[in-house]
């Protein structure tokens, strides 16, 4: 239960740098919170027996496919699956996917396609944090990554620190 918490901390951290450093100039496929996550996973997730990067990288990329109308996967078994965005289409191979790291290094290859041809109005954070969100998904029902903005909602409901002074005018008769 320690390691859980100490995962679900670590991901709260992530967010946050993610957050602090801006959005400016990002790119999906030059992103670091993927790979940080991976690694953390490697590193703190306590049921290791739990990690299949195979199942990790189809959760992630069937949340990006609920969240961009343009985007399509299909996987055909267990070594390879096509991605289509609009007219664009590429095959992938997953044959040799066993660790995080080849995950990883897949992955980077299916931010590229996606940041070459999608146009579309959704960010590439939002993209990289649904599809980690999809392969946290896959791991258990308790882990999950908290998107910059929610995590600021996280800190104030915990900080207590409101901004503004909470007051309603109006008029009465």
């Amino acid at each position: 239960m320690k390691k859980l918490l100490l995962m679900f901390v670590l991901l709260l951290a992530i967010s946050a740098t993610i957050h602090a450093a801006g959005s400016d100039n990002f790119r999906l496929s030059e992103t670091s919170t993927t790979p940080i996550m991976l690694k953390f996973i490697d590193e703190y997730y306590i049921d290791q027996s739990r990690i299949n990067p195979l199942e990790m990288l189809k959760g992630g990329l069937n949340q990006v496919e609920k969240l961009l109308p343009e985007f399509l996967v299909t996987f055909e078994g267990s070594d390879n699956f096509t991605i289509t965005i609009d007219q664009a289409t590429k095959k992938f191979s997953s044959k040799n996917i066993s660790t995080l790291t080849e995950l990883w290094n897949l992955l980077k290859d299916v931010y590229t396609f996606i940041e070459i041809h999608y146009h579309g109005i959704i960010e590439g954070h939002d993209i990289e944090y649904t599809a980690i969100d999809g392969m946290l998904g896959k791991l258990d029902p308790h882990s999950n990554i908290l998107p910059p903005k929610i995590f600021d909602e996280f800190k104030i409901g915990t900080k207590g620190k409101f901004g503004g002074i909470g007051i309603v005018i109006g008029m009465k008769e």
